[in-house]
């Protein structure tokens, strides 16, 4: 629910138009409900209410015109007699023919507010300036407001300015407040904002509420004074005090945000409250806002729309709007759709640009009215140039998709790009997704991941989702799984059942975070629930795997009877492996064969592999092929692999290096690791393709990001001979380290040598060893020679030639293996 804040436009209040006699206006009307007159004895007041009792029309000519003006107040107020305006103005008149000028300003006012006489703004004009001209001070305040409005009188503000003057000049406070306002607003004078603020604290002084508070507006802003928020605070309390609603509400929004005063949502609940019951709907909606969420009071929805209802009649744009998301949603009153649509009408034709975007928003989806894109357009371009972002990024998709208006993509470009600049988090997302397509703006993923950056920073879930995919591919920002498993965590909180898959992904591969396949099936599971079939596809799997829980393969079973699929395809892998169920590689077979015909890739790639090898059906390397074939056609990026080996070895299909090359480019560009290493040997080679070192070194970088160890030790071998790449042996350092880590045993016999010779890292001979002897340990020949090597001249250990001997034989053995 949006709730109102301090506007500093209430500082315009408004000239007063008059006086009132029964409460001041909250500008600076003169207040005479205490009335002006000289004080009596108190006997010979009650004496003079017996008389007014005994004689209710009793014509007070001939007495003084204190005791009419007196017993005019007592018959308009109902004091001590039955109230009649009617005798009241009469009495005002004989007051002011008697020479009381409170009089003639009392007549004036009655025949301002047509009390008790016909409505007639002229004759209260002349009123007003009969008192004014005898004297009376808040007269002339008061006919300075005629003047201003042109009410009885033609319009001139420099008049109305004069009249203000003398009036404060006088002592009266309500014209020392008006021309403030007059200096605030540069009506019939130059705008001048520090005469405007002393002239408010002028009237303050003299104890206009009016004043106190649009002194306190001054300080706030820092309009002709310093800004000072403890000060505004303080002017805002004493404005309340003084009755003035406006004064508690800013007072409220002031504890409500620890603005001058310790932050307290209890006191802020309470000025509301009264702001309220003053009649300001500002605090209605703002005190709504507080039952709504809780703060300071004890939560209530019904509560909170009753308020919103109170604050919308009482002319609250903003508590219209909120009262309709109450109606929208069913929140403290019944769901009403129809009803939604008529408040969120109420509230943008009053102005309150949220309004027309919501409005808009129920004619996208008719919901309570027939849908209709054009007008749902219309609305969002209404509420994003009255300043509400999400306006813009609603507007924005209506352009993207065409609906309601000509599809144009850079149009919805820049409209998500003003969403975004004004704070609307689905605009900076919407805006990254148009960057990361090349939709309506050139294609930039590094300009998407921070767009997405931003779209999380502001609370959208799916920005979140797409900047952790950003980070997992490395697309725009350097890869980093960990950060990539924090950020799908971030938007499964926040409700993206996406990212709970892809995080439950993350879990059960160990990316980023520690492997947990329990952990991953909990995920899956969330998402499955929030309706992603993709979460219900893993959470098969996981069953049929056994991952994350006992392995169900009935369950499996169960699912891939059901048309799972992928959940056929895992079950074969647990046959195939001998994993919780009894190794049976014709059983195997078969569920590949059936995953293969529901249309799983990774089903016909399996099923390929084993026509190849011959495991559990006769081996026939054509089918074999034409498995691989339709797997990568289906999208699985290792069938595309394994397709192009069978081109490069002339396995089931005469040998083509160039087709296979079209097919390891193809499974790289699919995310196949292996994919891309060969098409670097291809490159390396020119087979099936012209020699490239620069490709070479590209192709060995992708296997390497894509976390084939191998990859990152080929690219070593790129940086130590400076081949497509520049020369560096601190970079070629960290690439074999890198490999050495990954498993690849080659990788850490060349950096055994690195540290041998100090290339690219500082030379640690006792370091070297320990890594020639895991290379070697791990099925390196080249680790098992360099470490022989080592033993027959004594370099880092005693000289030893059986040591030596024994491992130059086992580097032969490994080496003969190997051809």
């Amino acid at each position: 629910m949006s709730e109102a804040h301090r506007i500093a436009a209430l500082r315009s209040v408004g000239l007063c138009v008059f006086l009132g006699l029964l409460g001041a206006c909250a500008t600076g009307r003169q207040e005479v409900s205490s009335p002006q007159a000289t004080s009596h004895q108190a006997e010979e007041r009650v004496a003079e209410e017996r008389v007014a009792e005994e004689h209710v029309k009793e014509d007070c000519t001939g007495g003084p015109a204190q005791r009419c003006l007196d017993l005019g107040l007592r018959y308009l107020n109902g004091s001590g007699v039955p109230q009649d305006q009617a005798w009241a103005a009469a009495l005002f008149e004989k007051a002011c023919e008697g020479g009381s000028v409170l009089g003639c300003n009392n007549l004036g006012v009655c025949y301002a507010d047509g009390l008790g006489v016909a409505q007639d703004e002229g004759r209260a004009a002349k009123l007003y300036e009969q008192a004014c001209e005898g004297g009376n001070a808040p007269s002339c305040s008061n006919l300075g407001a005629f003047y201003a409005k042109g009410l009885g009188v033609a319009q001139d503000a420099r008049r109305a300015v004069a009249l203000y003057e003398k009036a404060c000049e006088g002592g009266a406070a309500a014209g020392c407040l008006n021309l403030g306002l007059s200096y605030d607003s540069g009506l019939g004078v130059a705008k001048d904002a520090r005469r405007a603020a002393a002239l408010f604290e002028k009237a303050c002084e003299g104890g206009n509420a009016a004043g106190c508070f649009n002194l306190g507006v001054s300080y706030d802003s820092g309009l002709g004074v310093a800004q000072d928020v403890r000060r505004a605070a303080a002017l805002y309390e004493k404005a309340c005090e003084g009755k003035m609603a406006a004064g508690c509400f800013n007072l409220g929004v002031n504890y409500a945000q620890g603005n001058g005063v310790p932050r307290d949502e209890g006191r802020a609940a309470a000025l509301y409250e009264k702001a309220c019951e003053g009649g300001d709907a500002k605090g209605c909606n703002n005190l709504g806002g507080r039952y709504a969420r809780g703060l300071g009071v004890a939560q209530d929805e019904r509560r909170a729309a009753a308020l919103y209802e109170k604050a919308c009649e009482g002319g609250s744009a903003t508590g219209c709007n909120n009262l309709g998301l109450n109606y929208d949603n069913g929140q403290g009153v019944t769901y009403d759709a129809r009803r939604a649509v008529a408040l969120f009408e109420k509230a943008c034709e009053g102005g309150e640009a949220k309004g027309c975007s919501n409005l808009g928003l129920s004619y996208a989806r008719g919901t309570g009215v027939p849908q209709d894109a054009r007008r749902a357009a219309a609305l969002f371009e209404k509420a994003c140039e009255g300043g509400v972002a999400f306006g813009c990024a609603y507007l924005g998709s209506s352009y993207a998709e065409g609906l309601g208006v000509a599809q144009d993509a850079r149009r919805a470009a820049k409209l998500y790009e003003k969403a975004c600049e004004g704070g609307a988090a689905m605009g900076c997302f919407n805006l990254g997704v148009s960057y990361t397509k090349g939709s309506g703006v050139p294609k930039d993923a590094s300009r998407a991941a921070k767009l997405y950056e931003k779209a999380c920073e502001g609370g959208d879930a799916l920005g979140c989702n797409n900047l952790g995919s950003s980070y997992a591919k490395g697309n725009g920002v350097p890869k980093d799984a960990s950060r990539a498993a924090k950020l799908y965590e971030k938007a499964c909180e926040g409700g993206d059942a996406l990212a709970c898959n892809n995080l439950g992904g993350s879990y059960e591969q160990g990316n980023g975070v520690p492997k947990d396949a329990r952990r991953a099936l909990a995920l899956y599971e969330k998402a499955c629930e929030d309706g992603l079939a993709q979460g219900c596809v893993n959470l098969g799997v996981s069953y049929a795997k056994g991952s994350g829980v006992p392995q169900e393969l009935r369950r499996a079973a169960e699912m891939c009877e059901g048309g799972l699929a992928q959940s056929c395809n895992h079950l074969g892998v647990s046959y195939a492996k001998g994993s919780g169920v009894p190794e049976d590689s014709r059983r195997a077979a078969a569920l590949y064969e059936k995953a293969c015909e529901g249309r799983d890739a990774t089903g016909c790639a399996n099923l390929g592999g084993i026509y190849e090898n011959g495991l559990g059906v006769p081996r026939d390397a054509r089918r074999a092929v034409e498995l691989y074939e339709k797997a990568c056609q289906g999208g699985a990026a290792v069938g595309c692999h394994n397709l192009g080996v069978s081109y490069s070895n002339g396995f089931g299909v005469p040998r083509d290096a160039r087709r296979a090359a079209e097919m390891y480019e193809k499974a790289c560009a699919g995310g196949d690791a292996s994919g891309c290493y060969n098409l670097g040997v291809s490159y390396e080679k020119g087979t099936g393709v012209p020699q490239d070192a620069r490709r070479v070194a590209e192709m060995y970088e992708k296997a390497c990001a894509g976390g084939l160890a191998r990859g990152c030790v080929h690219l070593g071998y790129s940086y130590v001979k400076g081949s497509g790449v520049p020369k560096d042996m601190r970079r070629a350092a960290a690439l074999f380290e890198k490999g050495c880590e990954g498993g690849y045993a080659r990788g850490c016999a060349n950096l055994g040598v690195n540290y041998a010779n100090g290339d690219g890292v500082p030379k640690d001979m006792r370091r070297a060893l320990e890594l020639f002897q895991k290379s070697c340990d791990d099925g390196a020949a080249e680790g098992c020679r360099h470490l022989s090597l080592s033993y027959e001249q004594g370099i880092g250990v005693a000289q030893d030639e059986v040591r030596a001997y024994v491992l130059r034989k086992r580097a032969a053995e490994l080496e003969a293996r190997a051809e």
